[in-house]
C-alpha cells in the first residue's frame, strides 16, 4: 500500500512538473530551434517562419497580450499573439515557452517603447529614460506552449 501511495505521489508530481499549457493554434515542441539559431536565420532573411523555444523574460501586465523572450547577448525578442486572438497568463515570466509563427526585424518608435514599458509595469523613471527608437526582433506567434 505504501508503494502504491508513493507511486501516486511521484506520478502526480511529474505530471505537474511537465504540465504544458497551450494557447492559440495547437502546436508541439517538435523541431523547435533555439534563439541563437533564429538570430542566425534572420541575418540572411527579412522574415523567418519558425518554431522557437526559450525563456519568458517579460509579459504584458495589463492583458497578457505580448511577452518577451530572452536572447543570447541581445535585447529580448518581442512576441505578439497573432491577430490578438489569444492571451497568455500574466504570471508566466520565467517559464519556458515554445512559440510557432513568423519572426522579423522591426523598427520601434519611442512612443511604442514607452507603451510597452508601461504595460510591463516599469517605473516612470524607466519609462522616461527611453529616448531613442530601436530595431528589434519581433515574433508573431500563432501558437504558444508554456511549461
Amino acid at each position: 500500500m505504501r508503494k502504491l501511495i508513493a507511486l501516486c505521489i511521484v506520478v502526480a508530481a511529474s505530471t505537474q512538473l511537465f504540465a504544458q499549457e497551450h494557447f492559440g493554434k495547437k502546436i508541439t515542441a517538435d523541431g523547435a530551434i533555439t534563439m541563437a539559431e533564429l538570430d542566425a536565420q534572420l541575418k540572411d532573411k527579412e522574415k523567418v517562419e519558425a518554431k522557437v523555444t526559450g525563456k519568458v523574460s517579460a509579459i504584458c501586465k495589463a492583458m497578457g497580450c505580448w511577452m518577451k523572450m530572452e536572447r543570447e547577448g541581445g535585447e529580448a525578442m518581442m512576441v505578439k499573439m497573432k491577430d490578438h486572438k489569444f492571451y497568455l497568463p500574466k504570471d508566466c515570466e520565467g517559464k519556458t515557452a515554445t512559440i510557432e509563427g513568423v519572426a522579423s526585424v522591426k523598427k520601434r518608435t519611442v512612443e511604442e517603447l514607452k507603451h510597452y514599458a508601461e504595460d510591463e509595469g516599469k517605473s516612470q523613471a524607466e519609462i522616461d529614460a527611453i529616448k531613442e527608437p530601436t530595431e528589434e526582433v519581433v515574433f508573431i506567434a500563432a501558437g504558444v506552449i508554456l511549461q
